[in-house]
């Protein structure tokens, strides 16, 4: 291979020799130390491969023998560099090209996460932007121990992080902290059911222990509403008991009050979103933007969003993006006492799907009033749910 390659850098033609004796050219050859290759007998002659500058040497040998040479092709750079010279724009624009690949490789535009499960890794980049590390930046002058300090600093859900640059790629491996799960009692631990809060007890099912409450029972927060404590065998004819420890399985339905109130500030007016609209689009390439359009903002009072789309070649992200910033007009709305209910219902409905996601909602009243500064809505609600917490029996010995 390294072979073929000094031959293609020197340039090397393949000829063709013919004449009464063309064996006579092996000999001279062979004699005055040219190096060919690829000899190979033909119609009337001999095809062989030399090197341009023996080439021309040859021929001066070869002029008295009566045996002629004729150029069959041409390989290697010499050649290229002759048939293009007159077009110095091509070996400028390769020098131009090869200066740039050059100086876009000091430079990060790469970033990937790996090895996180809980923490987001838009979270993780984000703050890896903010201590450093983000597509553009001069990789030469980057502190890595100090930034991967910096990011578990900021990140405590992260126990270690390790920043490897890899060309223009930087791979940030992460390990996140063990989070100790929920303490969950094992099936043949004894346990009693006791109360999580104050209820009456509209239904009861128990597979395991003893129930110690009846339906239509007001209970407390706290009380014990099965027992883990069995006792078997008790009898009119037989007096005799044994008394076992289970884990108690189970579920108490009871109906139960919770009381809430979510609040919105006063105010006389508030900007709000109109349909119209308008976009400007600006193209990114490396550090620098350019507006595609013109569009001057013609609202005195607007909000924007942006949108980046991102070039891609075998999931690398290119130094070159386009971005659509959408501009929508606003505009000032006295809010009335009906705006605010509206909104403090919705409030109050977001709240619901959150926090009583595995209660059933029986009936809810609201109430509404104010003060100097603020609206707010009284939410009364009536909900069942299994009252059911785990306690476990310790045994002392």
């Amino acid at each position: 291979m390294l072979v073929k390659l000094i031959r293609y850098v020197r340039g090397y033609v393949t000829c063709i020799a013919r004449g009464k004796f063309t064996e006579r050219l092996i000999n001279i050859l062979n004699r005055q130390g040219y190096t060919y290759w690829n000899i190979v007998p033909c119609k009337d002659g001999i095809s062989f491969s030399v090197n341009v500058r023996e080439y021309k040497r040859l021929r001066k040998s070869l002029y008295k023998t009566g045996i002629k040479t004729r150029i069959k092709k041409k390989v290697g750079l010499p050649f290229i560099i002759k048939k293009y010279k007159a077009r110095k724009g091509i070996f400028i624009g390769a020098i131009i090209f090869l200066l740039i690949t050059f100086t876009l490789s000091k430079f990060i535009w790469v970033t990937t996460v790996n090895g996180n499960n809980n923490v987001p890794t838009t979270k993780i980049l984000n703050v890896l932007n903010d201590v450093g590390i983000h597509n553009g930046v001069y990789k030469e002058n980057l502190n890595l121990k100090d930034i991967e300090r910096k990011v578990v600093k900021k990140l405590p859900e992260l126990r270690w992080i390790s920043i490897n640059l890899t060309g223009c790629k930087a791979e940030v491996e992460v390990k996140e902290k063990y989070k100790e799960p929920n303490k969950v009692l094992k099936n043949n631990q004894p346990s009693n059911l006791k109360c999580r809060r104050d209820a009456v007890v509209v239904k009861s099912s128990v597979l395991k222990g003893t129930p110690m409450v009846k339906v239509g029972s007001a209970v407390v927060k706290g009380q014990m509403l099965v027992s883990g404590v069995v006792v078997n065998g008790e009898s009119e004819e037989n007096t005799e008991t044994t008394t076992t420890l289970v884990h108690s399985v189970g579920e108490i339905i009871g109906r139960t009050h919770y009381e809430r109130t979510y609040k919105i500030k006063k105010k006389s007016e508030f900007l709000c979103e109109t349909n119209e609209m308008m976009k400007r689009k600006r193209c990114n390439l490396l550090w620098f933007s350019f507006p595609i359009d013109f569009n001057h903002i013609k609202y005195d009072t607007y909000k924007s969003t942006k949108k980046t789309y991102y070039g891609y070649t075998n999931d690398i992200v290119l130094p070159f993006s386009l971005t659509e910033e959408y501009i929508y007009k606003l505009e000032k709305k006295n809010i009335s006492l009906k705006e605010y209910k509206k909104q403090l219902n919705k409030l109050a409905k977001l709240e619901e799907k959150f926090y009583f996601h595995n209660k059933n909602i029986e009936k809810c009243k609201y109430t509404y009033r104010q003060d100097k500064d603020y609206y707010y809505i009284d939410c009364d609600y009536q909900v069942t749910e299994n009252l059911c917490v785990q306690s476990p029996i310790i045994v002392e010995n």
